[in-house]
């Protein structure tokens, strides 16, 4: 079973149907006759893909979430959106804050055996599933620091909006508008308007990611990490 990710400040508030709204108004096609959901759902998932494959963004990393046990268990499947994770506390335990250790996925799996309801010290992570060293009781709640990514199945990313989603939300609009101006509605001159928008709020964030790296990580001459984008499209 999924746990629950209760995002904080950089929570993910924009839902699905409401990005579909808003493509719709900027394409003018306000119902589903004009512009059926498959259509719009796929101009957003490619969009939210294209985005975040552009280079390594911060907005993507040390995300902070509690993920709340669903039931008793040794062990509970990560929500899609979460990539990587770098630390685990566990909120429930004698301290209120105990840092989790992460270990090879058969010690920890040895040392659950058997066990009944107890406080975690070490965990081990594999196929978007987070294991513990022995049953944790539903209700319980850990705090993840965490990279997220769009789902690469559409049906996931429509069950759990990524926070790119919110965070970046104009140009997702732009980007999924003119993909749906090019291939639904064969609209050249629409996909270029909406092409053109996309590239100005890439350039700007482009500028804003340099200075915020900049900042976190010592002057000089900022390269930007364009190596996603080259392995997909080459130098």
């Amino acid at each position: 079973m999924t746990g629950t990710i209760v995002f904080g400040p950089s929570a993910a508030e924009t839902s699905w149907q409401e990005a579909r709204d808003r493509v719709r108004e900027d394409l003018w096609r306000r119902t589903t006759s004009a512009l059926p959901d498959d259509q719009v759902d796929d101009g957003l998932h490619t969009a939210l893909l294209e985005l975040e494959s552009e280079r390594r963004w911060l907005w993507l990393e040390n995300l902070q979430g509690a993920l709340e046990m669903p039931v008793d268990a040794e062990t509970v499947a990560l929500p899609a959106s979460v990539k990587s994770v770098s630390s685990i506390a566990y909120l429930s335990g004698t301290t209120g804050y105990d840092i989790l250790i992460q270990k090879p996925l058969a010690m920890v799996r040895q040392e659950a055996r058997g066990s009944q309801n107890g406080s975690p010290t070490f965990y081990a992570i594999s196929n978007q599933q987070l294991y513990f060293d022995c049953s944790v009781a539903q209700g319980s709640e850990f705090e993840l620091i965490f990279t997220a990514a769009c789902p690469r199945y559409l049906d996931l990313a429509i069950a759990t909006p990524p926070v790119t989603l919110t965070l970046q939300r104009p140009a997702i609009i732009a980007r999924a508008a003119e993909h749906i101006a090019l291939t639904y509605l064969k609209n050249e001159a629409e996909a270029a308007r909406q092409g053109a928008a996309y590239q100005r709020i890439l350039d700007r964030l482009f500028n804003e990611e340099d200075t915020a790296r900049s900042d976190t990580y010592g002057g000089g001459c900022i390269q930007p990490d364009d190596s996603l984008q080259r392995a997909a499209f080459g130098e």
